[in-house]
């Protein structure tokens, strides 16, 4: 039975999640859109005691890298594409699984919202729905981490 559950489970990832800071989109920019912040914006650390995280230099560049390899996983992180406004990145998980992701930042009047959004297909046949699963998760807790991490950055800023 649990085999049957695991097949049947979606090997499709989509992510899309929303937030909103008080910020401008060229101050909420230098520290989203450049990886050597992401260890410490999205808490890296908390999710395995034995996590080695390596980020190119500088990390906020066209093919700029991240590195994160746990007991769990591997991680390539890639920026493939990167305006004023938007950062693409490419993510291989396991030297096997390719995501895409894209954050965008759209200013209104007084406030930016960004979005974020993760998408891919994991090959695993038979547990491919719960590695789905298990990203989902995590996506969804590390933006919410470095959205409170970024606005308290910001603060401690200004």
């Amino acid at each position: 039975m649990a085999l049957l559950v695991a097949v049947s489970l979606p090997r499709q990832l989509m992510v899309s999640q929303r937030a909103e800071l008080n910020y401008q989109t060229a101050t909420i920019g230098k520290q989203l859109f450049n990886l050597a912040h992401w260890p410490v914006l999205m808490a890296w650390q908390t999710y395995g005691e034995s996590l080695a995280v390596q980020t190119s230099s500088p990390g906020n560049i066209l093919g700029s890298n991240a590195y994160i390899v746990s007991d769990y996983a591997e991680i390539e992180i890639s920026i493939t594409s990167k305006t004023n406004n938007t950062l693409k990145y490419s993510l291989l998980v396991n030297r096997e699984h390719r995501l895409s992701g894209e954050f965008a930042i759209k200013q209104t009047k007084s406030r930016s919202e960004i979005s974020h959004t993760l998408q891919g297909t994991i090959h695993s046949p038979i547990i491919g729905g719960f590695i789905v699963l298990y990203i989902h998760s995590l996506v969804d807790n590390m933006f919410n981490v470095s959205i409170n991490n970024l606005d308290t950055q910001l603060k401690l800023a200004h």
